[in-house]
Order: C-alpha cells, then sequence, then structure tokens
C-alpha cells in the first residue's frame, strides 16, 4: 500500500448534486491535488440523523482510499449498482448509485500525451 498522502491546507475540487429517490439531493464534492482525486466531501440537502452519518462514514472512507492510492474508478465500481428498499423513480437507484455517477462525472481525466 502507498504512503498516506497528506491533505494541504488548500484543495481545488468541484462540486455537483443529484436527486437520489427517496433520499433526497445529495452534494458531492471531489476535491484534487496535481489532477489526483485526494477527497471526498458529502452532505445530503436536509438529511441529519443515519442518513446523514452514513454518507459521513462513506465520505471518510473514500477519502482515506484515495489518500493510500485507491483508483477513483474502483471505487466508482464499488458504488455502481447498490440499490436502496425505496422505489426510485430516476435511474439513481440509491444515495451510493448516485455517488458513483457523479463520481465518475467529476473524475479528472488522465492529461494528454498527444499536446
Amino acid at each position: 500500500m502507498l504512503d498516506k498522502q497528506p491533505i494541504p491546507d488548500v484543495l481545488h475540487g468541484a462540486t455537483k448534486r443529484i436527486k437520489t429517490g427517496g433520499c433526497g439531493t445529495l452534494h458531492v464534492t471531489l476535491n484534487s491535488k496535481d489532477n489526483k482525486p485526494l477527497a471526498v466531501r458529502l452532505s445530503f440537502g436536509k438529511m441529519g440523523g443515519c442518513g446523514a452519518a452514513s454518507m459521513q462514514a462513506v465520505q471518510l472512507s473514500i477519502t482515506r482510499s484515495l489518500r493510500h492510492g485507491v483508483p477513483l474508478s474502483e471505487i466508482i465500481k464499488d458504488l455502481t449498482g447498490i440499490a436502496c428498499h425505496l422505489p426510485s423513480i430516476s435511474k439513481v437507484l440509491s444515495c451510493y448509485d448516485g455517488l458513483a455517477k457523479v463520481l465518475a462525472e467529476l473524475e479528472p481525466l488522465p492529461p494528454r500525451k498527444d499536446w
């Protein structure tokens, strides 16, 4: 396993929100350093309690994984397709599936070598 990357005082990133059926709106921020994902921040629009606690646990686990060199693509694969017991009227199966969709959109592309 790679050494843990420190999180600098200032990180740049992008935030996107996604509606997640029964869980409400999830806000996902992906922060990068040197064009590599380093930290994730998650929050629900108005949800507290167990939902917010669950997202905090996922946020910490993803950030720890990124800091130890786990590729974001592997995290996205793990979260994609997780379905919730609540019926979805959108193409988002759960908070975790929605998170995977947003991370896939925000994932930094590797620099092109042909430029």
